[in-house]
């Protein structure tokens, strides 16, 4: 959204109304009636403002009094009421801060306490003046609500102004920006024309001055500055009236730029002054809608998040499966060693009964050889070789010599 240019758009919209100089004087020269003209003042530019926030783009009205609404007074008069109030707290700590600059130093006396006193003047007069440029603030917001609403209730709901404020404050900082700036801007100028004007008339008094004498009465002086000080004077109504012309103008651009504020806000949405406001609804839609989304995005993570850990499970036990198969895998492979070496084992088995049936086999063919050749067997010394041994063999050589030399027969042979 493109930002206005409140001060620029407003002094068009002056500008570009037809007679807008002399609605101007009228309502300038209104304002040395007390009340009455800041009512009619405050009804006039509010109307025309409250027109622009409902986006009618009107020049100023054609009548001051003309009242075509019905409004203009109460309009005023609850606007005017509203500019009091919202100004006695910063009127009362201005005239607190002035007492006690004054007066509080000579009753308890003492230079500390002066000092003190007015140290604390200072702070009461520095926080009239932030007091003073919020109430303007806060009393622009509360008069659009007042044109808008045509209840001066409406213009005392703080919440609802702050919440205005709150939504769009650099906007009305700018508003109140050009408003001090341009009352700044015309307050110098005035300065600069009084001076200038009060140097004139001096100068002019000069030659009257200079022909006076010592014993001059009254009424030659009152002649000698009498034609200065009634030109003065008129000079000073007429700047006075020129500047109250000046102050119309920013009480116009001001209004004017508040209703262009405003317009922001969907005026024809608005309802009750006691309902949410638009801006306040869409606020809300967003932060339900926001709130919404986050609520998916979470359970689109938790579900993320559950079939992460629902792979995850499957993968451990996939895993599980795996190590198990590699377990009973290696545990068969250990078997199959086993089972080898068990076979292995059983094949030395069944080579050593061989080998030992061989041997009992070739005994037991070597044994009726020995007891044909007449060599009895010792049940002592079974020979499990096959045939006998050397010593064995010596031993029966000598025990056939021994037979034969005795001449003794066996005595398991039969007797001759």
């Amino acid at each position: 959204m493109q930002q206005i240019k409140y001060a620029a758009t407003a002094w068009g919209d002056i500008r570009n109304s037809p007679g807008w100089l002399g609605k101007v004087a009228i309502l300038a020269l209104l304002q040395f009636v007390p009340v009455f003209g800041q009512i009619v003042l405050l009804g006039y530019a509010y109307g025309w403002a409250r027109d622009i926030a409902w986006g009618v783009h009107a020049p100023l009205p054609s009548r001051i009094f003309g009242n075509e609404d019905g409004k203009l007074y109460s309009r005023g008069f609850f606007i005017l009421v509203i500019l009091v109030v919202f100004n006695l707290v910063p009127h009362v700590l201005g005239l607190l801060a002035s007492g006690i600059m004054s007066g509080y130093g000579s009753v308890v006396g003492g230079h500390s306490h002066s000092v003190t006193a007015a140290g604390f003047a200072s702070f009461i007069g520095l926080l009239s003046l932030a007091l003073s440029v919020a109430v303007l603030v806060f009393f622009a917001v509360a008069a659009m609500r007042v044109a808008i609403y045509d209840r001066i209730s409406a213009g005392f709901q703080i919440d609802k102004l702050w919440s205005m404020l709150r939504y769009d404050t650099n906007g009305a900082l700018r508003i109140l920006g050009m408003a001090v700036l341009i009352s700044l801007i015309l307050s110098i100028v005035v300065f600069t024309v009084v001076v200038l004007l009060s140097i004139l008339m001096f100068g002019a008094s000069i030659p009257a001055v200079m022909g006076l004498s010592s014993g001059s009465s009254a009424h030659e002086i009152a002649l000698a500055f009498g034609p200065a000080i009634v030109v003065f004077s008129l000079l000073m109504i007429v700047l006075a009236y020129v500047a109250e012309m000046a102050a119309v103008v920013v009480y116009l651009m001001v209004a004017r730029a508040c209703g262009y504020w405003t317009q922001q806000f969907d005026v024809a949405r608005w309802r009750g002054q006691d309902e949410p406001m638009p801006f306040e609804i869409d606020q809300a839609q967003r932060q339900a809608q926001q709130a919404h989304y986050a609520a998916q995005v979470q359970y689109a993570q938790a579900q993320a998040q559950y079939a992460q850990a629902q792979g995850q499970q499957v993968n451990y036990r996939h895993e599980q499966a795996q190590r198990a198969y590699e377990q009973a895998q290696a545990q068969a492979q250990a078997l199959v060693q086993v089972q080898a070496q068990v076979q292995a084992q059983a094949q030395v088995q069944a080579q050593a009964q061989a080998q030992a049936q061989t041997q009992a086999q070739a005994q037991t063919q070597a044994q009726p050889q020995r007891w044909a050749q007449g060599q009895p067997q010792d049940p002592m010394y079974p020979q499990t070789q096959q045939g006998a041994s050397a010593s064995d063999q010596a031993f029966a050589d000598r025990a056939d010599g021994s037979l034969a030399s005795d001449g003794s027969a066996d005595p398991a042979s039969p007797k001759g």
